[in-house]
Formats: C-alpha cells, sequence, structure tokens
C-alpha cells in the first residue's frame, strides 16, 4: 500500500481559521467534504447487497462481558455500508492526519478489513466474494482518487491561507 500524502499547511491554515472566523472554518470543512466526494461517491459505490456473503445478512452480536455485551454488529446492508463513508476533519495535536475518510459503520470496517492480519473464514470468505484482500473497498478507491483530491486540498489551502492573510492585513 502506499504511503498517504501530506500537505503542508492543512493543519495551520484549519487552526487560523478558526481563531481569526469561525464561520469561514465551517465553509472550509464543507468546501473539503465538496473536494473528496468524488471519492467517496465511488466508495459508495462498491457496496451492494449481492455482493455480501450470505452470513452478513444475520443478526451477529459481539461482547459477552462489559460494555459490548450483547452489541449487535451485523446484519450488514448496502445502506447503512453506504452512510458510514465519512470524511473527518481534525486538527488535535494528536492526530497526524489534519482530515481523512473512515468507515463508520463497524459491519462494513470488518467487511472491508477482515483477515488483514490474521488469515480467517470470515476474511477468506470476503475475499472470494470481492475477489480482493484487505482492504477491499476504501483503500483501492482511495488510491485511484487521491491524487485529485491532493490537488484539490493544495488549491483549497492557497486560496484560505490569501483569505486569512487578507484579514490578518486589515
Amino acid at each position: 500500500m502506499a504511503r498517504t500524502p501530506e500537505i503542508e499547511g492543512v493543519k495551520d491554515t484549519i487552526k487560523a481559521l478558526r481563531r481569526i472566523d469561525p464561520e469561514l472554518r465551517k465553509e472550509f470543512n464543507l468546501k473539503v467534504k465538496a473536494i473528496a466526494a468524488p471519492m467517496t461517491d465511488a466508495m459508495k459505490s462498491e457496496y451492494s447487497d449481492n455482493r455480501f456473503p450470505s452470513g452478513t445478512k444475520r443478526k451477529w452480536t459481539v461482547g459477552k462481558t462489559g460494555e459490548n455485551k450483547g452489541r449487535t454488529i451485523f446484519p450488514l446492508t448496502a445502506a447503512k455500508a453506504q452512510n458510514g463513508v465519512k470524511v473527518k476533519i481534525n486538527t488535535s495535536y494528536r492526530d497526524r492526519n489534519a482530515f481523512y475518510v473512515m468507515q463508520a459503520n463497524p459491519a462494513a470496517a470488518i467487511l472491508d478489513m477482515a483477515g488483514k492480519k490474521n488469515l480467517n473464514g470470515l476474511g477468506s470468505a470476503f475475499s472470494s466474494k470481492f475477489g480482493k484482500d484487505a482492504s477491499r473497498v476504501m483503500w483501492p478507491v482511495a488510491e485511484q482518487k487521491i491524487r485529485d483530491l491532493q490537488d484539490g486540498i493544495k488549491d483549497l489551502v492557497k486560496e484560505t491561507e490569501k483569505v486569512i492573510q487578507k484579514e490578518v492585513d486589515r
């Protein structure tokens, strides 16, 4: 797998936006999501009910004790998997990424990544159905669309830095 690309100045730009103009920060977030839309739409289009192994239509629960006791993960539907594809924007110093695309639905995340670390029956079933090893959906699409996303974010950061500079110069 290729390394996640880094664009200089994204986190600093987002943080400056929050200090200077919170409304501009909200607009920036919307623009990032719009730039990422072709990627997320392509990821969503990879999910369809007829591609899921039959076992994912059954109710699965996890956790025998503790806070996860009896937590239902499956059944998985295409609609749930598609709704789970999210763009997150985060400027926390603990998180290396300023934004990322993730699968928030636990069943769809399992479908995407099962068998990556340890080959198992579930991972094998998903691989035979999708014809791919982990990651089956998210990363292959990301690799196809990453350059367009990166170019769009670079342009947005440059444009936003100009707006910030105008505000500072006042």
